[in-house]
């Protein structure tokens, strides 16, 4: 499951929050730097003990660098060569992800510099607000600071409100009270009830947002690609099957379902707007909040979508194009809900319906598509 929880400001603020340690502390090395449902998460390594206090050390620094209003620059260049500049600015003990597409980014705030993926603010004074939780020592000079960025202070607000009862009003917490579900050893065990629910809000989404094409089933071991021949000009949904067990369960609460749409003739563009156009009234039913976020030079069907959809956020890239269709959750997080790729050949949508019934049980929407 993708978030894009303040996304912008969170990867920049993940960047500040490093650049303000290492300007504090010169002897510290950073190990690990990533967005997180929450916001962002920084772990450092330090050969000297570091007591909570310094949050406070680390709170004047960064109001320093925010009034600075530094520049976050951003530059693209040959992952080896990325790898490489980096490991020269004192980076080399870094485990560095794998880097997508023919360029990597790396952004730098004052003399720090870090592999970053945007998308990114343009300066440090974008990020004056925040909230991090208390450092955490995991033992061994390894340390952690979480945290999160917010666009306003009633942004902030709500969040720290709705987080406080999240424990409670969560899907897992919300499953388990209703009895669909009992968690063992950090996995679900669906009870019948829940797999009845499950089934039947899979069906009335599968009525809502695949209408008029034929269904299909497929081993977790069958690609898409080895049937297209045989499906060539029809529109299609795939569930993945399990293979066969003496109970019934759920697999994987966010993974059970995977649909999937392709069109191989015919209007590409209609076929692709049409199918966009019935995941937003099913997600509006549900009360999702639903927006599109979109990856990539040039958009299929742009200006209908716009049209439809309203103002759709664009992060550009060398990467091949992804849309997204997001929905928010109770504590205003924007999720991937589905998520669309398309070539010249017909394209691809690809939503998790676990995911959709966590989100309209959380928001106490889960009935609504039978009305």
């Amino acid at each position: 499951m993708q978030f894009f929880f303040h996304r912008a400001l969170n990867q920049s603020g993940s960047l500040l929050i490093a650049a303000a340690l290492i300007e504090l502390f010169p002897g510290i090395a950073l190990i690990d730097r990533r967005l997180t449902p929450q916001g962002f998460s920084v772990r450092f390594h330090s050969e000297n003990f570091l007591s909570p206090q310094i949050e406070e050390l680390v709170n004047r620094k960064l109001r320093q660098i925010i009034k600075e209003k530094r520049e976050i620059r951003v530059s693209c260049m040959v992952p080896a060569n990325a790898r490489e500049f980096l490991r020269a600015r004192g980076l080399g003990s870094r485990s560095f992800p794998d880097i997508r597409g023919q360029f990597a980014e790396v952004a730098q705030i004052g003399d720090f510099v870090d592999l970053s993926e945007g998308p990114h603010c343009a300066h440090s004074g974008e990020l004056s607000i925040y909230k991090f939780l208390p450092l955490v020592s995991e033992g061994e000079g390894i340390y952690c600071l979480d945290g999160s960025f917010f666009p306003t202070k009633e942004a902030m607000k709500f969040f720290s409100k709705e987080m406080r009862s999240y424990a409670q009003t969560n899907a897992l917490a919300l499953g388990t009270a209703r009895g669909f579900w009992h968690l063992v050893r950090d996995e679900l065990v669906w009870e019948e009830k829940g797999c009845r629910l499950l089934d039947d809000f899979g069906q009335k989404c599968t009525e809502e947002l695949f209408q008029g094409c034929r269904q299909i089933g497929m081993s977790r071991q069958m690609t898409l690609s080895a049937v297209r021949s045989f499906y060539q000009g029809e529109l299609i949904t795939q569930k993945n099957l399990c293979d066969p067990a003496p109970l019934v369960i759920k697999e994987n609460f966010y993974s059970h379902f995977v649909l999937k749409e392709v069109a191989f003739s015919g209007s590409l563009e209609g076929e692709w707007i049409s199918s966009l156009q019935r995941i937003r009234k099913t997600l509006n039913i549900l009360a999702f909040e639903p927006s599109l976020l979109f990856q990539g030079r040039a958009l299929l069907g742009q200006k209908a979508l716009e049209k439809e959809w309203g103002s759709i956020e664009k992060e550009e890239g060398e990467l091949s194009p992804l849309l997204f269709v997001t929905g928010k959750d109770r504590l205003g997080r924007r999720l991937s809900l589905f998520r669309g790729e398309w070539d010249r050949r017909g394209f691809v949508l690809r939503g998790h319906l676990g995911v959709l019934f966590a989100l309209a049980l959380e928001r106490g929407t889960i009935d609504l598509l039978h009305n």
